[in-house]
């Protein structure tokens, strides 16, 4: 949670012209596969807790995502295409519902799963003061779910 906290903090700081062009940076680091705001968030200590996460079930769990508070993406598994998360129903479903409600979408099929997923997505709360630090989205893929 110090990780989130600290990132929900550093990123209050930005303003909409600032997230506009961290996510037109993002797009285009993307495509390449690198680039300094992508690598902050796809190398730092956050995603790479989530892939420990991931990795023993990777059968079942395609990727992780985890936003701020305001929807900006503070780390991943796998690249996103934007690091705006703020106009997905993924991310203002949770942040817009009572806490603990998992927000669960429609299966989907997904190009970098290169399967169907079904998306969940859970708002998270500081337990210390009750701040909303951001939303967890959850891929899991439907064949795997379908075995299991």
């Amino acid at each position: 949670l110090t990780g989130l906290r600290q990132a929900a903090r550093e990123n209050d700081a930005f303003t909409l012209d600032a997230i506009i062009q961290r996510d037109v940076a993002w797009r285009q680091q993307a495509k390449r596969g690198t680039g300094a705001l992508l690598d902050a968030v796809m190398q730092g200590a956050m995603s790479r807790n989530l892939t420990l996460v991931r990795v023993p079930r990777q059968a079942v769990l395609a990727d992780l995502m985890l936003t701020d508070d305001r929807g900006l993406l503070v780390a991943a598994t796998r690249i996103p295409s934007d690091y705006d998360q703020s106009d997905e129903a993924k991310y203002i479903v949770p942040a817009t519902s009572d806490p603990g409600m998992v927000h669960v979408e429609e299966a989907a099929y997904d190009e970098s799963a290169d399967d169907y997923v079904v998306a969940a997505s859970i708002l998270l709360i500081d337990p210390v003061d009750g701040r909303t630090l951001g939303v967890l989205c959850a891929n899991f893929t439907l064949a795997a779910l379908a075995r299991d």
